[in-house]
């Protein structure tokens, strides 16, 4: 503690930032591992239903975040 106290780290993890959270995060994750189990069938691409499903959720991602021009609410 005392060597996070000089570095000016002590205050910046224990005052409320929210980036304890994060920290405990990186440190965990870096003993959890970082390889990928190997696909079954690493050359198939998607069938045209997961492509269409793929662009359908796409479509609603950009729809969602159109801004508005015309708003009921008045600022």
């Amino acid at each position: 503690m005392h060597a996070l106290s000089e570095a000016g780290w002590l205050g910046w993890l224990l005052r409320g930032s929210g980036m304890l959270v994060w920290l405990v995060w990186v440190v965990l994750l870096r003993f959890a591992g970082g390889t990928h189990p190997a696909v079954a069938i690493a050359d198939s691409g998607l069938s045209p239903g997961r492509r269409l499903l793929g662009y359908v959720v796409l479509a609603v991602f950009v729809a969602c975040f159109i801004p508005s021009i015309w708003s009921p609410v008045r600022s």
